[in-house]
């Protein structure tokens, strides 16, 4: 199971204490992401904004982008759990919002592995393991 929920750098984070102050801020999309901004603010209950900021089709990108202080993302905390761990991204609204769980990625895994006999095969060969 992923989590999604909104992201950004320190610096930006300061500006964000609740989720209405994400209103006043670009929202970066990846618009491949099953689960958009819209989706997360009707979550939480809000009302979704009527602006966003950049879109991209890569998360990589997305995540980069708010890296680069662009604006917050709504991103997997796997995906960008490098840049959480380093301190380049925080997640402004812990513990104060909800955050979406959805499945929304799977490894692909070659070889025997032990971690294969968890999954189950798909037709392509690849074990689909739920992240």
């Amino acid at each position: 199971m992923e989590r999604l929920a909104p992201l950004c750098p320190p610096k930006l984070a300061k500006h964000i204490h609740t989720p209405e102050d994400l209103y006043r801020q670009p929202l970066i999309q990846c618009k491949v992401q099953m689960f958009q901004w819209k989706g997360w603010f009707e979550v939480n209950q809000l009302p979704p904004p009527t602006h966003y900021g950049l879109r991209f089709d890569r998360s990589s990108m997305a995540i980069a982008a708010a890296v680069d202080g662009l604006g917050v993302v709504l991103e997997s905390t796997l995906l960008a759990e490098r840049e959480l761990k380093s301190g380049a991204l925080v997640r402004p609204l812990a513990g104060s919002t909800r955050e979406a769980e959805y499945v929304g990625h799977f490894w692909c895994i070659r070889g025997g592995c032990a971690a294969t006999k968890r999954s189950r095969r798909s037709r392509h060969g690849c074990s689909a393991n739920s992240a």
